[in-house]
């Protein structure tokens, strides 16, 4: 659904304490003070920090761009207090905007004449590079064990009727072929590390895998790897990543796959009188099979995107939009066009525990006949349901225990292609 960037907030706080204690220090010194009267500069102090508080709110709603705007006003007035400078050197900085942070730090070393302690202040600003560190360093493991209806993916029902002129008129399942249910256990891997010598590039990992006690050959793992890459431009926040990976089923290559993806969030604002972004995207992918390329396919989607807050406890996105699917070979049924829509709620409930709610729809149309042989002039259309709802409780440390139910349901205009899966798991989870 989405990553969670971290913005740079400034110093920790102690050094957010000792920068008061510097401004303090400084109000007597600073360049343009000396001469001015007291009411004079009560008044230059009041405008200054209206100014900063306008800057500061705009910064936290993700407008950027009147940030700095309002940040320049202020610093054209020069401000008598000490610490008006040192906060718009830190906003700036914050904004990415490190000459102009740097510029201020070196007024007030050059025209305050700061004692040797206010200067160490000031050193240790100017060696801040001014960069967002979007990318963090996170790891997150999660072992589970539940049952599933349908290991095997078997279809709904165990016959269908042909089409006049077929060399059969029904086919049915083999027998065997029906729907197992079995029990399983999972194991998910996934971390996150920054590029060295990089603020905006990382890399990530992934690996799941699916074992079931009685049917073996449809147990599953899937391992792949990616770069990401976010900066902000003007008021937003862009984001791109490219991901490739292996598919396992049976213990055989199933499917290795790659997606390039690009998007840009807009500021947040508030909309229906609630904190929201929104924001756009395109995703580029191809999956090619390893044992039948003929179903090899590129694949387009364009994406809006909508976060919102619809109260202190909970937090929503849905992304949705078109996708276009083009075979490499000579796929039956063509291309496919459709959509795709996901919805995601977390919910904050007391005690620290937490219910997530994921709903993802996907429906695609063929251009041409399926099997004209089989099914006469039927073009597929396949529809794909899932949902699923997760209950999390923290335990010792960085641990949760969570237990989690979830449905998938395949609706096909060929009838042997639907089927049905329901699925519940109780596992343990740690995050770092």
């Amino acid at each position: 659904m989405s990553v969670a960037v971290k913005p740079f907030v400034g110093p920790a706080p102690g050094k957010r304490r000792y920068l008061v204690v510097a401004a303090v220090t400084l109000a007597a010194a600073l360049p343009g003070g000396a001469c001015h009267a007291e009411e004079t500069g009560a008044l230059q102090d009041v405008i200054a920090s209206d100014l900063y508080q306008q800057a500061e709110a705009a910064y936290a709603e993700g407008h950027r761009t009147e940030a700095s705007a309002l940040l320049d006003t202020l610093v054209a007035q020069r401000p008598i207090r000490g610490g008006a400078w040192l906060d718009a050197s830190i906003l700036y900085c914050r904004l990415g905007n490190l000459e102009a942070s740097r510029a201020i730090l070196e007024t007030l070393r050059r025209e305050a004449d700061p004692p040797d302690a206010i200067r160490r202040v000031i050193d240790l600003r100017m060696a801040d590079t001014c960069s967002e560190q979007f990318a963090r360093t996170g790891f997150y493991a999660a072992g589970s064990g539940g049952w599933t209806s349908n290991a095997n993916f078997a279809p709904s029902i165990t016959s269908i009727t042909l089409a006049p002129g077929a060399p059969f008129q029904t086919l049915r399942l083999a027998p065997g072929a029906e729907a197992r249910g079995d029990a399983f256990v999972n194991l998910d891997l996934f971390g996150e590390a920054p590029l060295p010598g990089t603020d905006r590039w990382s890399v990530t990992g992934t690996f799941n895998a699916r074992q079931y006690q009685s049917v073996r050959q449809f147990d599953s793992a899937l391992a792949a790897a990616g770069v990401g890459y976010q900066r902000w431009l003007g008021n937003g926040l862009f984001e791109g990543r490219l991901n490739a990976g292996q598919y396992w089923l049976g213990e055989r290559p199933y499917q290795h796959f790659a997606s390039l993806q690009g998007g840009y969030w807009f500021g947040q604002q508030r909309m229906w009188g609630i904190p929201a972004r929104a924001g756009a995207e395109v995703a580029l992918g191809e999956q090619r099979y390893d044992t039948n390329p003929l179903y090899d396919t590129r694949r387009i989607e364009l994406r809006a995107k909508l976060e919102f807050q619809p109260a202190d406890f909970a937090n929503a996105l849905i992304v949705a939009g078109p996708a276009w699917e083009r075979p490499v070979g000579d796929r039956p049924g063509g291309p496919r066009f459709g959509y795709v829509v996901s919805a995601g709620l977390n919910l904050q409930l007391p005690g620290r525990s937490a219910l997530s709610v994921i709903y993802q729809h996907q429906s695609l149309q063929d251009s041409n006949p399926y099997q004209p042989v089989f099914f006469a002039d039927i073009k597929r259309r396949q529809t794909i349901r899932q949902w699923s709802v997760r209950y999390t409780i923290p335990a010792a440390g960085r641990t949760q225990v969570y237990a989690q139910i979830g449905r998938q349901q395949v609706d096909d205009s060929i009838a042997i292609f639907s089927y049905t899966v329901l699925t519940g798991s109780v596992g343990m989870a740690y995050s770092y």
